[in-house]
């Protein structure tokens, strides 16, 4: 069976086939041979509700309804912003991105900007762009593979000097 290149985790049976899930509803999930487990993970963080909750679901199809990813700010980027402003009523500047690696990315930038530093420590994984993954350990092989350890090293990317030091954790 091929098995999806994907920015998780590959979980194998007994067999050492990979397990295809299939759906889940809290914190239960099923492949798609009908097997059931407990997903103590939760999708690896980010389904800190459980699988399908259904007020999430609500809200989440209601959002959905109105339009996906306009070319320009919405409303919901404004209650967005309101919400931060109450909460941190000192900062100046709220910044929405699409992706949690655009996020990172703009972080890397700015504290970079501010403190004219040409390094960042980080640990763990930051998300898929060129200095994000560049010499980061490969988390995402299957646990016990020799190939677990191994840095990555991508000819070709972007954004890196090459004198980056990595401490695999």
């Amino acid at each position: 069976m091929f098995s999806p290149l994907v920015g998780s985790d590959r979980v194998l049976d007994a067999n050492g086939q990979p397990i295809q899930f299939r759906k889940g509803q809290g914190y239960r999930i099923e492949d798609s041979n009908g097997n059931q487990y407990l997903d103590f993970v939760l999708g690896i963080g980010p389904v800190i509700l459980g699988h399908s909750h259904p007020e999430f679901n609500k809200r989440l199809t209601d959002a959905l309804s109105l339009g996906l990813s306009f070319p320009g700010f919405g409303e919901v980027h404004s209650q967005v912003s309101d919400i931060f402003e109450e909460i941190y009523s000192g900062y100046k500047v709220v910044s929405l991105f699409k992706t949690s690696s655009e996020a990172v990315t703009a972080s890397f930038r700015c504290a970079m900007m501010q403190t004219e530093r040409k390094k960042i420590l980080r640990c763990g994984f930051l998300g898929w762009h060129d200095a994000q993954l560049y010499m980061s350990p490969s988390w995402h092989e299957i646990l016990g593979s020799d190939k677990r350890n191994d840095l990555r090293y991508l000819n070709g990317m972007r954004g890196v000097s090459g004198e980056e030091a990595v401490f695999n954790w």
